[in-house]
């Protein structure tokens, strides 16, 4: 069973920043076996990014056929740890279909009231660095606000017990 710190110390060594903005979308079978479940890995993912940190998941509906409520649309498509997410105390969802959950210092932001086509908030700038970690590590696709890259590689997990696929 992996723990919060070494899931922390994973993440870090995967290149999230204390401060940055975080989009994760994950596969939580593909995790492995998580102290605190799905709850102990949306945990991890706020410790690594600290409290200026912005933590942000999909949070699509699931069903085309009725309206979307932020306060009550399901998006378990999008996987337990997204829909878990959601649902916490403190998390701002967006008014959109195409809707994301976000937590922390930039989450008003990013959730703010913005067209259907657009997923996040008006404001919300794209100059954040993509990191694909494919199916390693938490099986996620990341946005991370770090250091400035002008390389467009995607990162691999080298930490100790990361899952790792070929690129």
């Amino acid at each position: 069973m992996i723990g919060r710190d070494d899931l922390v110390g994973q993440l870090r060594a995967l290149g999230v920043a204390p401060g940055g903005v975080l989009v994760v979308h994950t596969a939580f079978s593909k995790v492995g076996s998580v102290e605190g479940g799905p709850r102990g890995l949306i945990d991890a993912l706020g410790a690594a990014l600290g409290p200026d940190g912005t933590l942000v998941m999909p949070s699509m509906s699931d069903d085309d056929e009725q309206p979307f409520d932020p306060a009550a649309s399901s998006c378990a498509a999008m996987g337990v740890v997204a829909d878990a997410f959601w649902r916490l105390p403190g998390v701002r969802r967006s008014d959109n279909p195409h809707a994301f959950a976000a937590a922390g210092a930039r989450a008003r932001e990013i959730t703010a009231l913005h067209p259907v086509d657009v997923p996040h908030g008006p404001t919300a700038r794209s100059d954040a660095r993509w990191r694909s970690t494919g199916r390693s590590f938490c099986s996620a696709s990341a946005t991370t606000r770090t250091r400035p890259s002008t390389s467009p590689r995607s990162s691999r997990a080298s930490a100790t017990g990361c899952r790792r696929t070929p690129p």
